[in-house]
């Protein structure tokens, strides 16, 4: 129970006693409380925050003195010392449905369109919306197992099949090598490139998603990516027109200025 301007909350446990709002202000609640364990009469309680300017507490002071009509000589329970305290109130806010997607890897699993013709083949009844939701719904629920099942831990996963290619390829060294060997060799290496390609896409993605957050926010991420642009675009050494090569910063922009400004006066009119 809140008073009119939430600056009091009442809690209390339905199966002990039975509560009753009586009148509440900005400052205090008046409540009508039974015992129904010990079924014991009915007592008033008050719970009091008081402001602290004197005027705003003469108005308290009037209201409880108007409760003493409402109570009519009952008992009633008010001025007790309390202990005020710190109170976090965590809620439950509903998120908002994310949108559909899935890593493009994904697609480079030989079970990915079967995946797909099972989940669309399901018989939905409803309308044309409600089963639209649901084949989405159960594609997105069925690439998160294909992801989980396939390429969780895809640095891990890419470290243990080079080991897998490695040893095979000390059997397919060996003179008297089998067909089903050279077969085992050819599936794991198909195997490796696909969880190679995933990782490369992986980190590609999550370098992308970095940039998008953190990458034109004047962030550490930020000037990083600026200086590695300039360092790409930085002369550091350039040859003259006798063939020297020219390393002083100094000489490299006259070397740079001289060069087009022989090439803008010979260009052709």
């Amino acid at each position: 129970m809140v008073n009119c301007v939430s600056r009091i909350i009442v809690s209390w446990n339905p199966n002990n006693v039975s509560v009753q709002l009586v009148c509440s202000s900005e400052q205090h609640i008046l409540l009508r409380v039974q015992d129904l364990i010990h079924n014991k009469g009915p007592f008033f309680f008050t719970t009091i925050y008081g402001k602290h300017i004197p005027a705003d507490r003469r108005i308290l002071w009037s209201s409880l003195a108007d409760d003493v009509y409402r109570i009519n000589g009952d008992p009633w329970l008010i001025g007790i010392r309390s202990l005020h305290v710190d109170m976090s109130i965590i809620c439950n806010n509903p998120s908002d449905p994310k949108p559909f997607k899935y890593n493009h890897f994904l697609t480079t699993h030989e079970s990915f369109l079967s995946i797909i013709e099972d989940v669309w083949n399901e018989n939905v009844e409803g309308n044309y919306f409600q089963k639209l939701q649901h084949y989405c719904k159960s594609v997105k629920n069925a690439l998160k197992n294909l992801n989980k099942q396939a390429f969780s831990n895809i640095s891990a996963r890419v470290v243990e099949m080079k080991q897998k290619i490695e040893e095979i390829q000390e059997l397919v060294l060996q003179e008297d090598v089998s067909s089903e060997t050279l077969c085992k060799a050819k599936d794991i290496t198909m195997k490796y490139n696909v969880l190679c390609k995933a990782e490369i896409e992986f980190y590609r993605n999550k370098a992308m998603m970095a940039w998008y957050k953190d990458g034109d926010d004047s962030t550490r991420l930020f000037h990083s990516s600026m200086r590695i642009n300039q360092r790409k675009s930085l002369i550091t050494q350039i040859h003259n027109e006798e063939g020297v090569l020219i390393t002083d910063y100094q000489q490299v922009q006259v070397v740079t200025i001289e060069f087009y400004k022989k090439s803008s006066l010979h260009k052709p009119r």
